[in-house]
């Protein structure tokens, strides 16, 4: 039986979806092309914006969504994206420290991540901070990793609105404001 109200929907909705499958499309051709490495399957979305993204390496089936901030405040830094990651909407990442995000890393939306430090003076040369998360790891909503962390171990899991000033062991649950580890798993 031919159903007016669902055809319609049909004929609003397809043209809707796959006019961002080819600005998704458009945008990841257009990074393929600076991008330092850029891998097989990889999607990133429209509203994608990444600053000098001839440092930046990506891996096999990696997923950056709409709104994601990918910067550096020092010429010559570094990331490097590993296979299967996925970046979820509005995080912002500061590579300037030289960051690595292994296998499978999961970040939700809303992250901030800095690997550089001014110290005291916001005028001052930024001083890198390497940062390196850990594989199977996953990130949730709204977390901030600082400067002073060094390393989220693998298959270490972030609480949502967690600030993180330090760096966390493998096979962690870490929660709070500074994050403190608050499981093993």
């Amino acid at each position: 039986m031919f159903n007016v109200k669902n055809s319609c929907y049909k004929l609003i909705v397809f043209p809707v979806r796959l006019t961002r499958y080819l600005l998704n499309l458009a945008n990841t051709y257009y990074y393929k092309m600076w991008l330092k490495s850029c891998g097989k399957d990889t999607i990133i979305q429209r509203g994608v914006k990444i600053i000098r993204p001839w440092e930046v390496s990506l891996g096999d089936k990696v997923i950056i969504c709409q709104g994601v901030e990918i910067s550096s405040e020092i010429i010559g830094s570094s990331l490097i994206v590993n296979n299967r990651v996925q970046i979820n909407k509005n995080v912002k990442i500061d590579y300037s420290g030289d960051l690595l995000l292994a296998e499978d890393v999961l970040i939700s939306e809303n992250t901030v991540i800095y690997t550089h430090s001014h110290g005291y003076n916001p005028r001052s040369k930024p001083i890198k901070k390497p940062l390196t998360i850990g594989a199977n790891s996953w990130i949730g909503s709204g977390v901030t990793i600082c400067d002073s962390c060094d390393v989220i171990g693998d298959k270490t899991i972030i609480g949502s609105g967690s600030i993180i000033t330090k760096s966390i062991a493998s096979n962690s649950l870490a929660v709070g404001s500074p994050g403190k580890v608050i499981k093993k798993i």
